[in-house]
Formats: C-alpha cells, sequence, structure tokens
C-alpha cells in the first residue's frame, strides 16, 4: 500500500463509546480490501474512548488519531478529520456501529464499473436490548444495484433512496474527495438532521452515484444514552425541515414530481405521529389539551397545506394514520399516537417491528 495515497480515507468521530469501540475497530482493521486509512478524531471523550484510539494507533499504521482540545459535536470532528483525508473517497463512519469485511471491498468493485461522485450501500438495523442482547434485525436497502453516471439520472434516484431513510445518513455513503472538497459543503452543527442537510448540499453537485442492494453497514441501535434514544423537544420540528429540505431540492431541480411530492407527504405523516407519540412522554410536560393544540398548530403550517392532499396511504397501520391525519380527526389522531407510545413502552421489539411495516 502506497501510505501517501491510499484509495479510502475513514474519518471516524470518537465520543462516550468505549465500551463499543474496540468492536468497531476490529471490524475496520479486518477488512478484505485493505489500501485505506483510518483517522479517529477524539473529541476530547472523557472515557476511556482516548486511551483506545492510541493503543490502535501503536499496532496498526494505517490509523492516526487527532485528540481535540475539547468537544465540539459530531458535524465538528468530522470537519475537523476531514483536512487530513489523503485518500481518493471517504467514509464517514461513526464509532459504534460494525461493517462487514467486505464493505470496502464491494464499494472498490462498484467504482471499477463507475467512477462515481458517491457510493450508496444499504444497511441492517440492529436492535439490542439493555443486557446487550440482540433483539431484531431489519434490512434497509435499495430494490437493485443500479450504476447512475448523469445528474439527471442521480435526482430521479435520490427521492427512492430518501423513501427508503437511505438518502439522509452520511455513513451508508462514500464520497468522492475531490467532488467534495470542490462543492465546499461542510457539516453543520445542527441535532439529528446534520447529515440529510449535508447530503442536500453535496447532492446538488454529484453527477454520478453508484448504489448497492447489499447490506454491510451494521447500525446498532441500543436501548441506552445514545441520541436516538433521547427526548427531543424540537424532534418534529427538525424532522419537517428535513422534508422541507428535500422537497425544495426537487424544486429547485425542476423534477418536483407528483410521486415525490407523494413519498415526501407520507414521510412527512410518519414523522408527525411519531412526534405526536414522543409528545406523550411525561418529559415532553405536555397534557391532552396541549397535544390537541399542537395538532391542531400543524395543520395552519404552509408545509403541511402543501403535503396534505399528497398523502397516499399504504399498510395496515399507516392507513389508519394517515386516514385519521387527512380526514382531520384530531381526537383519533391522538387515540393512534397514545397506543403507539403504549406499545413502545411495553413493547419496544413488537414497536421496531411495526416501525419496519409502511
Amino acid at each position: 500500500m502506497d501510505k501517501t495515497t491510499p484509495f479510502f480515507s475513514i474519518v471516524m468521530p470518537v465520543y462516550g463509546v468505549a465500551d463499543y469501540l474496540e468492536q468497531t475497530l476490529q471490524s475496520v482493521a479486518a477488512q478484505t480490501f485493505e489500501d485505506f486509512e483510518v483517522i479517529l478524531v477524539d473529541d476530547c471523550s472523557p472515557d476511556d474512548s482516548p486511551k483506545i484510539c492510541d493503543a490502535w494507533v501503536k499496532k496498526d499504521e494505517r490509523m492516526t488519531v487527532l485528540h481535540l482540545p475539547e468537544n465540539g459535536g459530531l458535524s465538528n470532528a468530522r470537519n475537523a478529520g476531514f483536512p487530513h483525508v489523503r485518500g481518493e473517497y471517504v467514509f464517514f463512519m461513526d464509532s459504534d456501529d460494525v461493517i462487514d469485511a467486505n464493505l470496502l471491498e464491494q464499494v472498490k468493485a462498484s467504482l471499477e464499473v463507475n467512477r462515481a461522485d458517491v457510493v450508496v450501500f444499504g444497511l441492517l438495523e440492529q436492535y439490542y436490548d439493555r443486557a446487550g442482547v440482540l433483539k431484531q434485525t431489519f434490512p434497509v436497502a435499495a430494490e437493485k444495484t443500479l450504476y447512475l453516471y448523469t445528474p439527471e439520472d442521480v435526482r430521479r434516484e435520490v427521492i427512492h433512496l430518501e423513501e427508503k431513510t437511505l438518502y439522509g445518513y452520511a455513513w451508508n455513503k462514500v464520497y468522492r474527495v475531490q467532488s467534495l472538497r470542490e462543492s465546499g459543503v461542510v457539516f453543520e452543527k445542527i441535532t439529528l438532521i446534520e447529515d440529510i442537510k449535508f447530503n442536500v448540499s453535496y447532492f446538488d453537485s454529484v453527477c454520478s452515484m453508484n448504489v448497492l442492494n447489499t447490506t454491510p453497514y451494521h447500525y446498532l441501535k441500543r436501548i441506552d444514552g445514545s441520541l436516538t434514544n433521547k427526548f427531543l423537544p424540537d424532534y418534529f420540528t427538525l424532522n419537517a425541515e428535513r422534508v422541507f429540505l428535500v422537497l425544495e431540492q426537487y424544486k429547485n431541480w425542476g423534477m418536483c414530481t407528483e410521486e415525490v411530492r407523494r413519498i415526501l407527504a407520507n414521510i412527512y405523516v410518519r414523522y408527525l405521529f411519531s412526534a405526536l407519540q414522543r409528545n406523550c412522554d411525561k418529559r415532553s410536560d405536555m397534557n391532552h389539551a396541549q397535544r390537541k393544540e399542537w395538532l391542531k398548530q400543524q395543520y395552519k403550517t404552509p408545509l403541511c397545506k402543501e403535503l396534505l392532499s399528497a398523502v397516499q396511504a399504504n399498510g395496515t397501520l399507516f392507513k389508519c394514520m394517515a386516514k385519521a391525519f387527512c380526514a382531520g380527526n384530531i381526537p383519533l389522531c391522538l387515540m393512534i399516537a397514545r397506543s403507539i407510545f403504549a406499545v413502545k413502552s411495553a413493547f419496544p421489539t413488537v414497536f421496531s417491528t411495526l416501525k419496519q411495516q409502511h
């Protein structure tokens, strides 16, 4: 391997992951395609993560570590690591997930067919209980492998990636470094939607893309203190912005078809009911009357008014949600949300199954 120009660079922010980092780095070190470097970015982690990073750097010459002087968050850590990248392609991997041994090999093989600006791959959502026992696994992947050679073809496919939840993540993609640097796009410091904002900005300049219908990335969802398990008061505001960003992107592209509006409208309704059930959490400090008023206010927003007529229900649970919401039946919407919250609280594995049944 030419140490000055590895083919892949992996930028990995590290913070508070001492319990998982060893497993993560083992999965990286085991890659069958070995021409890569790893830039570990210690975001001033308070646990043993910095020591684990240092130990790996000593035993694997492909790894380096940046110890940041103060905690700046995920986006800042990614941005701090990117200038040190020496590879042709960069992979922003999370430090508490794992990857199959042939992930980089799969990506490299696709790039032999089409040297694309970005490669997208699927994932396995894996749910663990508090004891660390794997309870459920759900594959999330494109219908088929695609090689797209023009901006128009890429843009037509983006909405299908978003429908599959594959557009928003940064860690299920490998980006061409030169293209990324020329775009000037960086990660913004914003909770929950930093990845989708990054991708929306970057994909405006993407001219080619490979989409792999494989699932080599293991997205490990644990019942612990991670961001996705915390209560976020502005959960819906942020996710409504996500829908708005993609909608505006398609308008700017001149490609906002009825299919695009339908897909985004359905996503909007799912986020709304997710927010409604979250508002049943005592941490929301909302009573029934306040939840009712909150829902009334959503009907008045420009985004809701624009998308409401485009909703097309599919799947038994979603049909109930969509019909109640489109009919303006607020009591039924609140009852459905309360029921979802009860199931999520008492039977989290059942809830995760229901989430997959769109």
